[in-house]
């Protein structure tokens, strides 16, 4: 599930690339955003990669890393979301929150 939505979060970026705003003020939020869904998806990628070398060694049930992934992703996702109450409505702020919960 991490994995697929890291590469889920990355098409997000890559389709947000073709509506890359002019404005300065603008640029400036756009470019916050990507940069924080950028290392989203590479958080999400070394969760996946913590939770798969942990299944390589079955019955040793040492999940402590991606525990670790998962509460620092958690709290990425809720610092930003604070930080950018205004840019967070509606849809995307039911869309974090629901990432933060899932994990």
């Amino acid at each position: 599930m991490a994995a697929m939505l890291s590469a889920a979060v990355r098409e997000e970026l890559e389709e947000m690339q073709s509506s890359r705003p002019n404005r300065p003020d603008d640029l400036a939020r756009f470019e916050g955003l990507t940069n924080f869904l950028e290392e989203l998806a590479k958080s999400l990628d070394r969760l996946a990669e913590a939770i798969e070398q942990a299944g390589k060694n079955p019955g040793s049930g040492d999940y402590s890393s991606a525990r670790e992934i998962v509460t620092a992703i958690r709290d990425r996702i809720e610092s930003w979301a604070s930080e950018n109450k205004g840019m967070v409505a509606g849809i995307w702020r039911t869309g974090i929150i629901g990432v933060s919960t899932s994990f």
